[in-house]
């Protein structure tokens, strides 16, 4: 499921229960190499995605977020 297909899943299930809404997805790729003496010293590549909801029901606001991002996370 692509993200766009996903935040769509939100707020079709958001909706039932939500007056306005707001979803945030992000996903970063990092690669960082140290060089000591002309060697490679230390490498890290990391990954990371995270999606965050906020929602407004009645005069109250409610902020949800997790880093798995998935089908799974929105039930």
């Amino acid at each position: 499921m692509t993200y766009r297909e996903l935040a769509k899943q939100i707020f079709i299930k958001g909706k039932e229960k939500m007056d306005d809404m707001e979803v945030y997805i992000e996903r970063n790729k990092q690669t960082k190499i140290g060089i000591f003496e002309g060697e490679i010293d230390t490498y890290t590549i990391a990954e990371s995605e995270g999606l965050s909801l906020r929602g407004i029901s009645g005069n109250k606001m409610g902020y949800a977020y997790t880093e798995k991002v998935d089908p799974s996370s929105i039930d």
